[in-house]
């Protein structure tokens, strides 16, 4: 009877986590396409999208290690940004020295510059003041942008430019310079700013119902492991 509730309610708390996950589908559907405008302080909507090129928009750091361990490795995967001693755990990296690494500040962005399948992950560093990266990870920063709402265009919006600029055959490479010369629609800094922060309460919602759902399959797994002890 007991774990029947549990069970109820982490299915419930899993219903509401879907519910976030396609509501934030659903609104960046409705912003990138325009059908969603957000208006200024006096109730105007903002000034239309301006086109750019993105070797204008982006400012790329070259900034490398020259000490072993200078500051926390990190890995970008499709999930987020995650220490390397935590997404490898018990596991050996394949690199031996991490000189040479790219220095990744806050609110810097990354990515992995090698793909499959034809999907580049944009991660924005909101984890720690200072990390490095593989050198096979770009850094880089918006000019004169919202840094949030800059990672959610380059995942979302450019997604599928990014097949027509990458090369290669069994591995698709975008390079820094391939991704400088795509053209996008940008939105004035004002209203990227709003986007942002839209985004960000969403994300924080998204992830304290998702440390929701964790922490109750966490309790029912120990709950379990007591009864056959």
């Amino acid at each position: 009877q007991f774990f029947s509730k549990l069970d109820q309610q982490i299915e419930l708390e899993e219903q509401k986590l879907e519910l976030l996950q396609q509501q934030k589908k659903c609104y960046i559907q409705k912003i990138f396409s325009q059908e969603l405008r957000f208006k200024d302080e006096e109730g105007n909507y903002y000034k239309g999208w301006n086109k750019k090129q993105l070797k204008d928009v982006l400012e790329f750091s070259n900034k490398r290690t020259i000490n072993e361990n200078e500051y926390p490795v990190l890995t970008s995967s499709r999930q987020g940004l995650i220490l390397q001693s935590d997404y490898y755990k018990d596991r050996k990296t394949f690199a031996e020295s991490n000189i040479g690494y790219f220095i990744l500040p806050k609110n810097h962005i990354t990515y992995r510059s090698r793909s499959d399948d034809g999907i580049f992950k944009f991660n924005l560093n909101l984890m720690i003041d200072v990390g490095i990266i593989s050198k096979y990870y770009p850094v880089f920063k918006g000019i004169d942008a919202n840094q949030y709402y800059l990672t959610l265009h380059l995942n979302y919006q450019l997604k599928k430019e990014y097949i027509k600029y990458a090369t290669g055959t069994s591995q698709l490479v975008l390079s820094q310079k391939d991704l400088q010369n795509i053209k996008t629609k940008l939105p004035s800094y004002e209203e990227q700013q709003k986007i942002g922060d839209f985004f960000s309460e969403i994300d924080r919602l998204v992830e304290k119902q998702s440390s929701k759902v964790g922490r109750l399959k966490v309790r029912k797994k120990e709950l379990l492991q007591k009864m056959f002890v």
